[in-house]
């Protein structure tokens, strides 16, 4: 069974006609951003990985439509006590989250 993101790719790819060759596939973003810069062909990846690897490698980042939704979580013990020190913590990743997200919206129109 595949990741959700994947599958709803391939959905979107074979709705539209297209037949892919995979050849290789990684879930590293940075391993998969390397393969493409050195010319071993394309991939859907989430555009913060790309834009990351993008900093110190050679290759395009493009909008891919129609975009793909990616849920993300922050896991908590369900027995362990939510202090304010967990609190804070939330509060941090979200900022972050949305710092990141201002980067790649850009790409998400």
């Amino acid at each position: 069974m595949g990741s959700g993101p994947r599958e709803r790719i391939d959905q979107v790819l074979a709705a539209a006609g297209v037949k892919t060759r995979t050849v290789l596939e990684s879930d590293l973003g940075a391993s998969v951003c390397s393969l493409v810069a050195a010319g071993l062909g394309v991939s859907v990846i989430n555009p913060l990985a790309a834009l990351e690897e993008q900093r110190h490698l050679d290759f395009e980042v493009r909008t891919f439509k129609p975009a793909i939704t990616v849920r993300l979580a922050l896991l908590l013990a369900p027995d362990a006590p939510h202090s304010r020190l967990v609190s804070a913590f939330k509060e941090v990743v979200r900022g972050v989250i949305e710092s990141e997200l201002d980067h790649v919206r850009p790409y998400r129109s």
